[in-house]
């Protein structure tokens, strides 16, 4: 297959779609059997909003040329191919990203590349970094005062504490920290988890005391601290 992407569209829904100027604004060749590097031919599609090569056997890395040309990407979804390398720096240039997918790959190093200024998460709504192999800390500024909706970064190597935004992130409804190093308290102002219906810590380092404000959490539906080096008293739930 390699870069030939463009001839091999696959059916249903599946291929380029383009708007009223004959500009391709959308490639969706997900589930396909797309192989080798995630193809060149991309960055000529300067107006492009979502990419979805979903589900393929696309080796190497993520080009640092997708944040330098793609500027008007929104969506893109990279997940469960055979990807390695680090997070380029350039994601932060892709200003109106909404949805970033790159689970079920091979990824590592610090994620400090996909945002580094309070700029670059104003549309963030969900990210999906699970199932590689990152490392490092959370940053604190991964989450701050963004429209982030959905947060998955399970099943890595992260290692530090819970970033102190993480708790004061209004729009948080998914949030999987699941199966990584990351070890201190967890914070009483979990509270601040209004919307939250899914909060999954398991499997990691942490210690201190669960928190009872969880109780105040109207919203949760799944929660689970299982595998850490937590203590205090079981507490039952307050049904609302």
């Amino acid at each position: 297959m390699g870069h030939d992407v463009f001839h091999n569209l696959g059916g249903g829904n599946n291929g380029v779609h383009c708007n009223t100027n004959n500009e391709v604004i959308r490639l969706d060749i997900q589930n396909n059997n797309l192989t080798g590097t995630i193809p060149t031919e991309i960055y000529v599609l300067s107006n492009i909003e979502s990419i979805d090569l979903n589900a393929n056997f696309l080796q190497g890395s993520i080009p640092k040329k997708i944040g330098e040309e793609l500027v008007y990407l929104k969506e893109l979804r990279l997940a469960n191919n055979q990807l390695n390398g680090t997070l380029p720096g350039t994601l932060q240039f892709l200003t109106d990203l909404s949805i970033v997918s790159l689970n079920g790959n091979s990824l590592q190093g610090a994620v400090s590349g996909l945002i580094k200024s309070a700029p670059a998460i104003d549309k963030l709504k969900h990210i999906d970094l699970s199932s590689n192999n990152f490392t490092g800390t959370i940053p604190d500024i991964f989450v701050f005062q963004s429209p982030l909706e959905k947060l998955f970064l399970n099943n890595n190597q992260f290692n530090g504490t819970i970033p102190q935004s993480l708790y004061s992130s209004p729009s948080l409804q998914i949030i999987d920290l699941s199966n990584n190093q990351l070890t201190g308290t967890i914070a009483q102002q979990i509270s601040g988890f209004t919307d939250v219906r899914r909060l999954l810590f398991d499997h990691n380092r942490l210690t201190g005391i669960i928190p009872t404000q969880i109780i105040e959490m109207r919203d949760l539906e799944h929660f689970s601290l299982s595998h850490n080096n937590l203590s205090g008293s079981i507490f039952i739930y307050k049904q609302w």
